[in-house]
Parts: C-alpha cells; structure tokens; sequence
C-alpha cells in the first residue's frame, strides 16, 4: 500500500495532486457522513424485523448489493460518457446493474428461506423424538 502512495505521490504534481487529495478526503467524508450510518441503521431495522437464524443471508444480499451499486456508480452516472463517442459506456447499464442485484437478493431469499424451513423441520424432529407424558 505504500509502494502505491509513494507512486500517487511521485507521479502527480500540483493541481493533479490536490484533486488527488481531495477526491480521497472526499470518499472519506461521504463514507463518515453517508455510508456508515446507512449501514447502522439498516443494521437496527433488520435486526427488528427479522429473526436471528435469517439475518446473515439477508445481511451478506444487502453488502453485496450496496458493492456492486457502488462499484457501478460512475457507470450509472454516466461519468466519461461522450455524446461525440458513442463506443464510450455504449449501453443502459442500470437495467444490468437491476438484473444482477435482483439475483443477489433472490439467491439470499432463498437461502433464508431454506434457513426457516430447517429450523422448522429441527423444532419437529425434536418436538417428535421427546412425546408428551
């Protein structure tokens, strides 16, 4: 990691290293302000509505879904994007950026899913084996 600051450093100079600067002050800020209490607060509500054996799929759907929004941002944004070259982001990425994190969510459903169904089948097999006296 210090091996690629010293390189930022070395090769950007003046107003490049300032924007630089800024750019990465400003992640740090919108993570402080935005992110992180986002992430809390999600965190309160799904711990409110939903039962402990369920959270983790749903939870690990939520993370994956913030990564890949956030990762495709400047995509979906449009930033770089050039009216005189149309080979520049050439397609409508947010149905793309919907398609697959509608995957993610539906993979997690259904591992919650399958996550209630066998502590339903745990609670009969035990409510079987132990009969009333």
């Amino acid at each position: 990691m210090a091996f690629g600051v010293a390189g930022v450093v070395r090769s950007l100079q003046g107003p490049e290293l300032s924007s630089y600067v800024r750019w990465w002050i400003g992640g740090l800020l919108a993570n402080d302000a935005f992110l992180a209490p986002g992430a809390a607060i999600a965190g309160i509500v799904l711990a409110r509505l939903v039962p402990a054996h369920v959270r983790p799929p749903l939870q690990a759907a939520g993370y994956v879904s913030a990564t890949i929004v956030l990762a495709t941002l400047p995509l979906l944004l449009g930033h770089g994007r050039q009216p005189d070259n149309p080979s520049l982001q050439p397609n409508d990425y947010s149905g793309n950026v919907l398609l697959v994190v509608g995957l993610v969510w539906a993979v997690g459903t259904a591992m919650a899913i399958r996550r209630v169904v066998r502590a339903a089948e745990a609670t009969r097999a035990d409510a079987s084996a132990d009969p009333p006296r």
